[in-house]
């Protein structure tokens, strides 16, 4: 069925959507100051003006989203929220300075289904069946449209928010500390949990890159990015083909033997099924071993590669980030194994490449730092024999590498990538393609850099 559509000076909205926003957001109600006044229909994906129909089909082909109007794909309500236009321009500024973000226990049931929903289709392999592949859109994201946010800010000027309604207003008055103002001590109030009609895929890809670049950044507010960085890359996580060709095989040897079985396990429960309520924020939330960012750290040394992120239970087996000069690099322990471009535990699949992290130890060089109780040099005694700087060799580097190499992980081959660089303001040029639509949200994962985060 066609529907009629709205024409504005700068979008074209079926009629359809703007009905269902104007009744669940009171005539285009600021979801932030829960007032009319000075708001406009505010795009997730900033691509809607001229949208991107590369990331627009990245998403249908990913079952990311629904498909009611072909022709005004990014003009639904899944993808647009009411906001007050000082709300907008701190979220669509540069540098970015607010965003909503998905409420921690629902970013935290998404991971837990997309983890399962891995599971099921390997399984379904190693059983001898073909693939099944994401599910439906309907399927994994329908039943309840209603998704919870909150309202995240580094800075900016303090604003009201209307708690009682157009007849009996009650204004409380909000800063920066107080946004989402649960893991600042020194916020006395909480923003309220904001009900919109965003789906979680248009608000993920999205709302990531505009988090990541909110400065200061809490320890609480790393660990959804990295929660939202493991559900987009569960998203575009593909089958390798080994295992297709593997599955095949075990399909002919079980019918050879008579004993195929091609009944489907039943898939996982939807993220809104009453099985994941107990699944929080609490239960997934990754560990950051160096602690508080805002708590300053003995021994932490800008120049060295450092944990960033390390899960034994959030997110599965023991993965590690570590942050490098050149980007963002993931190892684990003996446990993960090798899926071409894939590396993957019981419960993640990390779409990233791996490296090997080369430190003085490589080169066997005694620096005055390793060395115990040193604090000046001419306190060594003079009858203690100097142990002479030791480079190895090009060949012994190689052979040391190949040894380190074979013991673990091979490092992935490098591939070519639209990656820029450059930062605009206080986001990355990566940051602002992801938010425009314009750049593969694996690349933007590849290439994310938490250098920002350093203290």
């Amino acid at each position: 069925m066609a529907y009629p559509s709205v024409r504005t000076k700068s979008h074209i909205y079926p009629q359809e959507e703007i009905d269902a926003m104007c009744s669940f957001y009171k005539d285009k109600r600021c979801v932030i100051q829960n007032r009319p006044e000075n708001s406009v229909w505010a795009h997730i994906m900033d691509a809607a003006i001229t949208p991107s129909n590369l990331r627009l089909s990245q998403m249908l082909t990913r079952k990311l989203r629904q498909d009611r109007h072909p022709r005004h794909a990014a003009e639904v309500r899944e993808n647009i929220v009411p906001l007050n236009v000082d709300h907008h321009m701190l979220m669509d500024g540069r540098p970015t300075r607010a965003t909503l973000f998905l409420h921690e226990d629902l970013l935290a049931r998404t991971l837990d289904y997309e983890q399962d929903l891995c599971d099921w289709r390997l399984s379904e392999l190693s059983a001898g069946r073909s693939d099944p592949g994401r599910l439906e859109y309907e399927e994994v994201f329908g039943g309840i449209p209603i998704t919870q946010h909150r309202y995240h800010t580094g800075e900016g000027f303090p604003f009201p928010r209307n708690m009682g309604s157009d007849v009996t207003p009650s204004y409380v008055c909000y800063s920066a500390k107080d946004c989402p103002g649960i893991d600042d001590p020194n916020s006395q109030k909480t923003f309220p949990i904001i009900d919109t009609l965003l789906s979680i895929p248009f608000s993920l890809l999205h709302t990531l890159p505009r988090l990541s670049g909110i400065v200061p950044i809490s320890t609480y507010q790393q660990q959804l990015l990295m929660m939202g960085l493991a559900v987009i890359n569960l998203w575009w996580w593909d089958l390798p083909s080994k295992l297709i060709d593997e599955s095949k095989e075990i399909r002919n040897q079980n019918l050879n033997a008579n004993k195929q079985d091609d009944t489907r396990k039943a898939p996982p429960y939807p993220i809104h099924h009453g099985s994941r309520n107990a699944t929080t924020f609490e239960t997934k939330k990754p560990t950051l071993p160096y602690g508080d960012p805002c708590t300053p750290f003995s021994g932490h040394n800008l120049n060295q590669d450092q944990h960033i992120v390390e899960s034994d239970s959030g997110l599965g087996g023991m993965l590690s980030l570590y942050q490098g000069k050149d980007g963002l690099l993931i190892s684990g322990n003996d446990e993960l194994g090798e899926m071409e471009d894939v590396l993957y535990t019981n419960k993640v699949f990390v779409g990233a490449p791996v490296s090997v992290t080369l430190t003085s130890d490589a080169w066997d060089i005694q620096t005055p730092e390793r060395i115990e109780g040193f604090d000046d040099i001419d306190s060594i005694d003079e009858d203690v024999e100097e142990k002479p700087a030791v480079c190895r060799s090009s060949s012994d580097i190689l052979s040391w590498y190949e040894q380190v190499v074979g013991s673990g992980v091979e490092p992935l081959p490098l591939t070519s990538a639209p990656y820029e660089r450059g930062v605009v303001g206080g986001s990355s040029t990566n940051d602002i393609l992801m938010i425009k639509g314009l750049i593969d949200p694996r690349v933007y994962i590849h290439f994310f850099d938490l250098s920002r985060f350093s203290f």
